[in-house]
């Protein structure tokens, strides 16, 4: 499946898998959206699938907003594999 963004009460809820095909894409559409907001929060509850490269881009969109002194902040239960690595990167 594709990956899908909408937007809801503030929160940008991301559905499908963040891969390879949809990391280039998920990375232009947050980067316009640093331009202008100050807090963005993704819901990955409908992400069922995650590869290496659809993780290094939600790495580089926390890097980017901790330089730019921007919150972001990933919540939902979604796809197990993406706490997992933010966890062995924290530890």
């Amino acid at each position: 499946m594709a990956l899908q963004i909408t937007q809801k009460k503030g929160a940008y809820y991301l559905k499908g898998q963040i891969n390879v095909m949809s990391k280039l894409v998920l990375i232009t559409y947050f980067n316009q959206l640093f331009r202008k907001e100050n807090k963005i929060v993704i819901n990955i509850e409908e992400i069922n699938a995650i590869d290496k490269q659809g993780l290094q881009a939600l790495f580089f969109m926390m890097d980017k907003a901790e330089k730019s002194n921007k919150i972001f902040s990933i919540v939902g239960y979604g796809c197990k594999d993406i706490y997992d690595q933010f966890n062995q990167k924290v530890a």
